[in-house]
């Protein structure tokens, strides 16, 4: 694949993303059940709750309309989301200046421990998801089975 249709392909595919869960969002807001990491004990923000279903969106839309390309694709999405964590962890050194920030430094961190899983999910535990699994479910085991490593690193 030339790399004019790749880029072609891969703004494709996250411009369908965005719309679908624009749509969605517009239709259903999230609610208060879905501001939780998945093992259900911590507070994530509405914003990182997005970014969590437009990553399992966009590998579903990857895995059924640019399946030979599936790796590819998902490169973009390891780079996003490291931008994503590079600028949580950026929030939490401000938020550590702030006296009166214990809430916001709270959601930060957990903030930051659902992107560090969704980047080590797309980085090392798409396998079952190459074969046509959800991947709510499967990022949810990945998630449970590794918090205590994922909370090491985030």
């Amino acid at each position: 694949m030339s790399l004019k249709n790749y880029f072609g392909l891969s703004s494709a595919i996250e411009l369908d993303t965005l719309t679908t869960l624009y749509r969605e969002e517009a239709n259903n807001p999230a609610g208060a059940n879905d501001l939780k990491t998945p093992d259900g004990l911590k507070t994530i923000s509405p914003s990182i709750n997005f970014i969590t279903r437009f990553v399992h969106k966009y590998l579903a839309f990857t895995r059924s309309r640019g399946r030979c390309h599936l790796i590819q694709l998902t490169r973009n999405l390891v780079m996003m989301l490291e931008s994503v964590f590079d600028k949580l962890r950026q929030d939490h050194q401000n938020l550590e200046r702030c006296a009166d920030c214990t809430k916001d430094l709270e959601i930060n961190a957990s903030d930051r421990l659902q992107v560090v899983g969704l980047l080590e999910f797309v980085k090392y535990g798409l396998s079952p998801v190459e074969k046509g699994e959800d991947s709510k479910a499967i990022f949810t085991e990945f998630f449970n089975k590794n918090s205590a490593v994922l909370s090491k690193i985030a």
